[in-house]
């Protein structure tokens, strides 16, 4: 079988990128999307590419989650 499907390949960038979040906001994100704590640990580890999981990433973001892990690759624009 072929390993073409997206939603779960990880880029060289996302392999120890993840995003903490608060027990609080788990729980709020858990009730807004109706997931699962697998779902949401898949989510803010990058181990997904769905819409959904993007929208969790967002989320978490959002409402004070932190990026650790980050590869830059981009310049910023001064």
């Amino acid at each position: 079988m072929s390993d073409t499907h997206n939603s779960t390949r990880k880029t060289k960038e996302d392999m120890n990128k993840r995003i903490i979040i608060s027990t609080e906001i788990r729980e709020k994100i858990k009730e807004v999307f109706g997931v699962s704590d697998q779902a949401i640990w898949e989510a803010l580890r990058y181990k997904t590419k769905t819409d959904r999981a993007n929208k969790i990433r967002v989320m978490a973001l959002k409402n004070g989650g932190k990026i650790f892990g980050e590869i830059k690759t981009q310049k910023r624009d001064e």
